[in-house]
């Protein structure tokens, strides 16, 4: 298991701990199994994966509307991603495993934020209204110039060619 797999799994068991207070030790007995490889044995994942090393994308969690600011001054300097993801949507999941499988921008080309749309949905609204753009879910946003110059959601997030987007975009 990766250091990456690890902290969003730490970070999510946090956060529903302190969201709900209960039903935490089922989480961390989950937790601590998937530590242990024992839900990969059970349930077969573990066969398939291996021989594949996980990817971890230097993803930079946006959790408040004051980034958003930070996005729009950035994105005269290089292009801002914003994947906003629903982690309990199934097709959110597999567009953003797809996209992780995909990508393969260099380090220091672009910021590429994750924004979790249950927790931070007034972060989301605000993204709508700052870059003028409809909210989707899932959705992949590329920003240059304070304007979202590509846009995608659901299937369409794997078809875009990211590479050839960003690589297209002069500073």
């Amino acid at each position: 298991m990766t250091v990456c797999k690890i902290l969003i799994e730490i970070r999510q068991t946090w956060k529903y701990e302190s969201d709900s207070g209960i039903g935490s030790g089922f989480l961390k007995i989950h937790l601590n199994l998937r530590k242990m490889g024992l839900f990969d044995n059970l349930f077969g994942s573990k066969n398939n994966s291996e021989g594949k090393e996980e990817k971890c994308l230097p993803w930079i969690p946006l959790v408040s509307s004051e980034q958003i600011r930070d996005i729009a001054e950035g994105s005269w300097k290089r292009p801002q991603i914003i994947f906003k993801h629903s982690t309990t949507c199934g097709i959110s999941r597999m567009a953003l495993n797809r996209f992780t499988a995909k990508y393969n921008i260099s380090e220091g080309q672009l910021n590429l934020y994750f924004l979790d749309l249950k927790s931070y949905r007034e972060v989301s609204n605000e993204v709508s209204r700052v870059f003028d753009i409809v909210h989707e879910s899932p959705q992949l946003l590329i920003i240059k110039e304070e304007k979202v110059v590509a846009h995608a959601s659901h299937g369409g997030i794997v078809e875009l060619d990211l590479d050839k987007t960003v690589s297209g975009l002069s500073f």
